[in-house]
């Protein structure tokens, strides 16, 4: 976000003590996002200009512009009110001198901007909320503390470090009070949405690695693996199966009796099948069944087949 300072102009621009504010031709400056990130850094370039008479900007050998020399940024308000600009405090990490347009370009950074390039980081560890080990204390691992806390670091106009609380005060219920209002147009040149403020997906794909199988010996740096990929849904459409009952016919309609397993033998109640043709063998009764035929088998009539697949009855003999 670009801010339009309004009747405001620059009353001083030092650079080791030295005064350039004469030299200035612009000032860019601006922090990384929070979103991720709990060490927000400042970052931005200073151009210098040169003409006659003015303070001398060659600086071939570095001396002037060495890397980590105090560059600071003061404002005048439309009121005649001095002020340190929100970010006028930062560190020399470069420069570029351009000889077609006699200008120098300096880029600027903070306390924690040298850090990142240094790994000198003996006054951030105390601050970081969670403790590391030693062999991993690095500033990516110390930046991670701070953002995996719900936390972040910055530094001030006066190089101080400071620590702050992401939506600190906010509660389920209620949400606290910005700390300052920025209108478009009016005071903002530009917005843009977050990183993290994207809509949310419709699904979400997941894929991992299992090893599978064991190292053969001629072939040390070979690993099997197994890939699987899984879907999630914000909505789970499903198919549910509703078991109807069975209706019978004749017009009263009801459920049909389910048939008993094959090989069950009837149902003595369960009247017999008639013989149309030969009514005397209606009547017959107690007809034994036997094994199949063979040595030493007896039956009343030989052979006495099994009961057919699929009739649930069984069968009859006349």
């Amino acid at each position: 976000m670009g801010y339009l300072a309004n009747g405001t102009r620059v009353s001083s621009l030092t650079v080791s003590g030295e005064d350039y504010t004469s030299a200035l031709v612009s000032w860019v400056v601006s922090d990384e996002s929070a979103y991720n990130n709990g060490c927000i850094r400042t970052n931005g370039t200073l151009i210098l200009g040169s003409y006659p008479g003015g303070p001398l900007i060659e600086d071939y050998d570095r001396n002037n512009f060495k890397r980590g020399t105090l560059v600071t940024l003061d404002m005048t308000d439309p009121g005649g009110a001095q002020f340190r600009h929100p970010r006028g405090y930062l560190y020399v990490i470069s420069t570029s001198y351009s000889v077609e347009d006699e200008a120098l370009e300096v880029e600027l950074g903070c306390r924690l901007t040298l850090m990142s390039l240094t790994e000198d980081i003996e006054n951030l560890v105390p601050l970081v909320p969670v403790s590391l080990d030693v062999a991993q204390t690095t500033f990516s691992n110390c930046s991670a503390a701070f953002a995996s806390a719900g936390q972040y670091v910055y530094q001030d106009n006066t190089g101080a470090l400071q620590v702050g609380t992401f939506f600190d005060g906010d509660t389920y219920s209620s949400v606290a009070d910005g700390e300052w209002v920025s209108i478009l147009g009016v005071t903002a040149l530009g917005v843009e949405p977050l990183a993290g403020s994207e809509t949310i997906p419709d699904q979400i794909n997941l894929s991992y690695q299992v090893p599978t199988g064991v190292i053969d010996e001629d072939n040390k740096d070979q690993i099997d693996t197994t890939t699987t990929e899984s879907y999630y849904f914000l909505k789970y459409p499903a198919t549910i199966f509703v078991r109807a009952p069975l209706t019978g016919g004749g017009g009263g309609g009801g459920s049909l009796p389910l048939p008993p397993p094959p090989g069950t033998p009837p149902d003595p109640n369960t009247p017999r099948p008639q013989s149309p043709s030969n009514p005397n063998l209606n009547d017959l009764d107690g007809v034994s069944a036997g094994s199949p035929a063979g040595s030493g088998n007896t039956s009343g009539c030989g052979n006495y087949p099994s009961a057919p697949l699929g009739n649930p009855y069984g069968s009859y003999r006349f």
